[in-house]
């Protein structure tokens, strides 16, 4: 037994090995199989009767019955494989064989992921953290907290939601009336309390006092000589 202070864990252990190199065993090769359900069609069948046929006629003859036996055997089996063919290797498909529509449409789906760029299951994670506005550098941290990882996704999805509820109202405003207000439009309150502008921003013809149809304003304030002027508006409505 291993005492406190694992003394024995340090004992030398002396074995002794009998390395044997494995015998070489060449492997077998395995026969083809001819394709003999192929002779059920009468047109392959009448055609191998003719290739026999001819291919027979000029066999040498010889006195060897051995060297006549190989040659008759290697003459039918050639003349066979040309015909028929060897079986493929394959597993059984309830298809049948003669659905030549149904085999190309199979083989198309086999060779339609070949053409395109594959997408990574790293492109897919990557998509969904973006959507849900979690940092990849964060996503280690958040996963080994199941209840911080809960909270991220459910602000991730309803922030994404806003915005393409948001994203949808603004295409449907510029299709209705025109230009769509930015992000950094701001209204007539913003401008009175940040801008202070002066004591006639409060006629009643002023540019300032426009209405909430107010689209789309860029404003430049520019203070030279006690006096303000505007240098840019692109668009507004007076009430």
């Amino acid at each position: 037994m291993r005492g406190a202070n694992c003394w024995t864990d340090h004992r030398l252990i002396r074995s002794k090995l009998r390395l044997v190199i494995r015998p070489y065993h060449p492997r077998a090769t395995t026969s083809k199989k001819l394709n003999t359900n192929a002779l059920k069609d009468p047109e392959l069948t009448m055609q191998l009767r003719r290739k026999l046929a001819s291919e027979l006629t000029t066999i040498p003859e010889s006195n060897d019955v051995q060297k006549t036996w190989e040659d008759l055997q290697d003459t039918i089996h050639q003349a066979a494989v040309d015909t028929i063919g060897y079986t493929k290797k394959r597993n059984k498909d309830w298809i049948d064989e003669n659905a030549p529509g149904i085999h190309e449409l199979l083989q198309t789906k086999r060779n339609r992921s070949a053409g395109g760029q594959r997408k990574r299951f790293k492109d897919h994670t990557k998509n969904l953290l973006k959507k849900c506005y979690i940092q990849p550098l964060d996503l280690e941290r958040l996963a080994s907290d199941r209840p911080a990882w809960r909270r991220a996704c459910d602000n991730g999805i309803n922030q994404n939601e806003e915005d393409l509820s948001r994203r949808r109202n603004e295409r449907r405003i510029q299709r209705h009336h025109g230009s769509c207000p930015s992000r950094t439009t701001t209204s007539l309150p913003y401008l009175r309390q940040n801008l202070q502008l002066p004591y006639w921003s409060k006629q009643p013809y002023a540019v300032a006092s426009t209405s909430s149809t107010l689209t789309s304003i860029f404003i430049t304030v520019e203070q030279r000589r006690h006096r303000l002027r505007w240098t840019t508006i692109s668009k507004c409505v007076c009430v």
